[in-house]
């Protein structure tokens, strides 16, 4: 427990010294009440409450949904700090759409289930910045988008244009991968020898926020996910490959949740599939370009 203090610690110095620069250096407040406010200060309760072996309050007891308060804060503060890490990486034209997006992120609801589909904007863009992030973590030269396409990455002289989307319920699956394929052919893919590619974040598919994976090691909960995967893509797998035209050889499929190995922290995995289903295809070419982001 006393590990599970000190990676706190450190979790709360970093979001409050990234958040600091964020307001001296760019004119960027945390609005209140937000959910970063209300994140990090669970996170310093608990963080007090470890140090001094100190129970729960009977306000916290009696809140049904104050472990999932704790849960969502830790991992959405991971998640937020590795953005906020990169900003100064970013060139003047980046910078102030994520800075923009940034504004969104902030007025989401701390709980994934209190989100409704008037709320739901702000962990749609915590994702978008989350793959952008991971882009160019892994060495890609990536963009944000003021519009569409959300992200555009060039590899190798190839243009990659990604629409994200993430589902609200189990039942926006298909609704979800179509509108973002028609965002591409509407906006992305006039511009020749450019490579369309959906992104999709599935948490919700599989919970609405009340949930944690439970796994004994990493490598046991990426097994798990790439099963559910694996499941959710057949079951789907008619409907949704025949909506992908040949612009579009490649669906990413983006997982992000709370777990409980020792501590609540964030799992984050990652597939890129092939959509063609038998015909032909530009896949191998997104394979061969993104080598370093597929797990």
């Amino acid at each position: 427990m006393k590990t599970t203090a000190m990676s706190y610690r450190k979790l709360i110095k970093a979001i409050e010294e990234n958040l600091a620069l964020l307001e001296s250096q760019f004119e960027v407040n945390v609005p209140d009440p937000s959910w970063v406010n209300e994140a990090i200060d669970i996170t310093k309760d608990l963080i007090k409450r470890v140090d001094s072996k100190k129970s729960l309050d009977n306000s916290q007891l009696q809140d049904e949904f104050y472990m999932d308060k704790c849960f969502s804060s830790v991992s959405q503060l991971y998640e937020l700090n590795s953005i906020l890490y990169y900003i100064n990486l970013l060139d003047r034209g980046g910078l102030h759409i994520l800075l923009r997006k940034l504004k969104v992120v902030f007025m989401a609801p701390l709980l994934m289930s209190n989100e409704n589909e008037n709320t739901n904007e702000g962990r749609n863009t915590l994702f978008e910045l989350r793959l952008f992030i991971r882009l160019n973590k892994n060495g890609y030269n990536a963009k944000l988008s003021s519009d569409h396409p959300d992200i555009i990455v060039i590899v190798n002289g190839r243009e990659y244009a990604i629409e994200c989307k993430r589902i609200f319920k189990p039942e926006t699956l298909v609704i979800n991968v179509n509108a973002a394929i028609n965002q591409l052919l509407k906006y992305s893919l006039r511009r020749e020898n450019r490579t369309g590619i959906v992104a999709i974040s599935i948490t919700r598919f599989f919970h609405s926020g009340d949930k944690f994976l439970e796994a004994e090691t990493e490598e046991a909960a990426k097994a798990r996910i790439n099963h559910e995967m694996k499941i959710l893509l057949e079951s789907h797998k008619q409907e949704l490959f025949t909506l992908f035209p040949f612009e579009i050889p490649a669906l990413i499929l983006d997982f992000s949740d709370r777990g409980s190995i020792k501590k609540p922290y964030t799992f984050n995995f990652l597939d890129i599939v092939e959509t063609a289903n038998g015909r032909l295809s530009k896949f191998g070419q997104v394979m061969t370009d993104f080598t370093n982001l597929a797990q």
